[in-house]
């Protein structure tokens, strides 16, 4: 990959690998993601999901490998990365005693908004979220599925190209969690790219795409339809997605132990 080259997608990481001392947390990871499409990273925990994102956002360098977002080359340019770039880890801090709307104008500032646009792009995003009738409320009092929308729109406020979200639906609701949804299709039919990390198996069927992690490597990557269907041409009719999640990850430790 070259960084100099107008390039169709979005994000493109090659090869990437970590390491945590001993342990390898991501084993030759790579991925490409279009404009206006949600890739999910689909695995249980410990399966290197966070390492993953926190790769792709800039936060730590790899032991081997390249990420390019919207042709920028990750590793060399960090200042430029800011306007491409928004990540919400599982634990967002918003101010709880700030209104929802004071978080929204804060977080936009601290992105580099400009204060002219700020009221439109407030208007914009809380309403996706369906929070203007609270944005006066203080964030503290929020529900967590209230609160991580907010989260997610204030990420979103200096309009990046790709969003990097981490277990967003953890410890929300199912009514949140379909809201929380509904925004994200919202965001990607409007032409933003997400990587969504989840544990959440249902959750695989409503990306355009999966990368299914197993011990940091990706032993998928495919349509979730057609993921299925392959899955039940094999002989498993009815087969649920976890189904199809832990056929392939037993194969997976099945070569592990060949090789």
């Amino acid at each position: 990959m070259t960084s100099g080259r107008e390039s169709a997608f979005v994000l493109e990481a090659s090869q990437l690998s970590k390491s945590y001392g001993e342990r390898p947390a991501l084993r030759e990871l790579s991925l490409r993601l279009v404009r206006g499409r949600i890739l999910g990273l689909i695995g249980p925990d410990g399966a290197g999901k966070t390492t993953a994102l926190r790769l792709l956002a800039g936060l730590m360098r790899p032991d081997a490998g390249q990420i390019l977002v919207s042709g920028v080359d990750v590793a060399r340019r960090g200042a430029a990365l800011r306007g491409l770039i928004g990540y919400m880890a599982q634990a967002y801090s918003l101010y709880g005693d700030l209104s929802v709307e004071e978080n929204f104008r804060f977080f936009a500032a601290m992105l580099g908004v400009a204060s002219r646009e700020i009221p439109a792009m407030e208007e914009r995003l809380l309403g996706l979220a369906m929070l203007l009738e609270h944005k006066k409320k203080p964030a503290g009092t929020l529900s967590g599925g209230m609160y991580k929308k907010l989260a997610l729109a204030c990420v979103l406020s200096h309009k990046p190209p790709l969003v990097l979200l981490d277990e967003p639906t953890n410890g929300v609701d199912p009514i949140s969690r379909r809201e929380l949804w509904a925004f994200l299709r919202e965001l990607v039919d409007d032409g933003t790219s997400v990587v969504i990390a989840t544990p959440y198996m249902d959750e695989a069927e409503r990306c355009d795409e999966v990368a299914l992690l197993v011990d940091g490597r990706i032993v998928a990557h495919d349509n979730p339809t057609r993921l299925m269907a392959e899955h039940q041409a094999g002989g498993e009719k009815g087969a649920t997605f976890e189904d199809v999640f832990l056929a392939l990850s037993e194969a997976s430790s099945e070569k592990d132990e060949k090789s």
